[in-house]
């Protein structure tokens, strides 16, 4: 009967714990500007590019879960794209994008991340990115 009390004594605690836990998400909303992309492809190797004009902007946000726009310029031209992503408790960054890719991450502090996009298909394409957010 006591190892039962305690058991659930213990699975109570734990409960809160995540709970509290959970509702200490970071705010990530506003905008991130890419610092740095270091990207590889078959069709056109390693390439590193500093200060691109890239941005993610995360408008909104409930708890762990986000949502915003991609924003960058490629050749002349203004690209976008929508994504959804997930803030875990270790402060890890999930980002589905709408049309293509995934990004895996990490939040290093409240105004510094760092993403990892994969892409997979006939231009598959590995990125890492470093953002600060823009005050």
């Amino acid at each position: 009967m006591k190892k039962s009390i305690v058991a659930v004594v213990a699975a109570v605690v734990l409960l809160i714990g995540v709970a509290a836990v959970a509702g200490d998400a970071p705010d990530l909303r506003g905008t991130w500007k890419v610092e740095t992309i270091k990207m590889f492809s078959r069709a056109h190797g390693y390439k590193e590019v500093a200060a691109p004009s890239s941005v993610f902007v995360i408008e909104e946000q409930k708890g762990t879960l986000f949502c915003g726009e991609k924003k960058w310029t490629a050749r002349g031209k203004e690209h976008s794209e929508g994504f959804n992503g997930a803030v875990t408790h270790r402060s890890e960054i999930l980002i589905s994008e709408f049309d293509d890719g995934f990004c895996s991450g990490e939040l290093l502090s409240n105004d510094s991340m760092i993403l990892h996009y994969v892409e997979s298909g006939e231009t598959a394409r590995t990125m890492v990115y470093e953002l600060k957010r823009v005050k």
